[in-house]
């Protein structure tokens, strides 16, 4: 079994070890990371264990680094991808997408830029629902440069849900390929250590296709998840907003769609 799990894990550093090499980052900066998520990964463990102080010497066993390599991995301070807040912008779009009272059947409704009437919702109010730290028409503006929203003759503005994933930017994309793959990741790792207790984890996956069949699939893979994704998005949008729903968990719902051109090994293995 462990080296299944080596082989399993080799396999998970590739494409991360890509991404290093087009961003220029050494071999040196990687060993670093793993050995601080290896130490910090121990400490959290056995803190949910235990409750007496961790020593160096506790960590440098299990994990087999050096003791003064831990103490000194210890006192460097970095925070988690799941410690990230979402920007103004990123909520101003999830909830103009989820609420229920923004909605119509074809979609997220135009708002007002400004409103004509007092009793109408505008874009301004969506965005000081949301803050009032920052004016409405800066976010405005960042949402037109991004494409996420068009306006019309009238002064209406449109938001744009099929150009929320071409339109992120490197920082944001980041972010996501961090809290997207580590939490699919932690959650495939749970089902391995705790059985009992799985979480949901599923694909759908063949072999030996043409490019036009994949493209069909793609096709049908985006249009089925990005209903699911809005529908997830709409019931959170109702829960957030009832107090009895608050406490201190965190979700992720995501979907994901990949394909390559197969290898001679994986060939061997075709779907019938």
């Amino acid at each position: 079994m462990q080296n299944k799990v080596l082989q399993a894990v080799q396999y998970l550093l590739f494409p991360l070890v890509r991404l290093a090499i087009a961003r220029g980052l050494g071999f040196g900066a990687l060993a670093e990371l793993i050995k601080f998520a290896m130490i910090k990964e121990a400490e959290n463990e056995l803190k949910r264990k235990r409750h007496e102080t961790i020593s160096d010497s506790r960590l440098s066993i299990i994990t087999g680094i050096h003791r003064k390599e831990v103490k000194r991995i210890r006192a460097v301070q970095t925070s988690d991808a799941g410690d990230y807040e979402p920007g103004i912008v990123a909520q101003v779009v999830a909830k103009w997408s989820g609420a229920s009272f923004l909605q119509t059947p074809a979609g997220p409704q135009r708002l007002p830029r400004k409103k004509t009437d007092v009793n109408d919702y505008d874009f301004e109010d969506l965005v000081k629902s949301i803050s009032t730290d920052i004016r409405p028409k800066v976010v405005l503006e960042v949402l037109l440069d991004r494409g996420l929203v068009t306006m019309t003759d009238e002064d209406t503005l449109q938001l744009c849900q099929e150009n929320l994933a071409l339109k992120q930017d490197q920082e944001e994309t980041l972010h996501y390929l961090s809290l997207n793959v580590h939490d699919h990741l932690a959650a495939s790792v749970n089902n391995l250590n705790h059985p009992e207790n799985k979480l949901f984890d599923r694909c759908v996956h063949y072999h030996g296709l043409s490019a036009e069949a994949v493209a069909s699939l793609n096709d049908l893979a985006t249009e089925e998840a990005m209903r699911s994704l809005l529908a997830v998005n709409h019931k959170a949008q109702e829960l957030i907003k009832d107090a009895g729903a608050r406490g201190s968990l965190r979700m992720n719902f995501g979907a994901y769609f990949y394909h390559e051109e197969i290898t001679k090994d994986q060939a061997r293995h075709e779907n019938p």
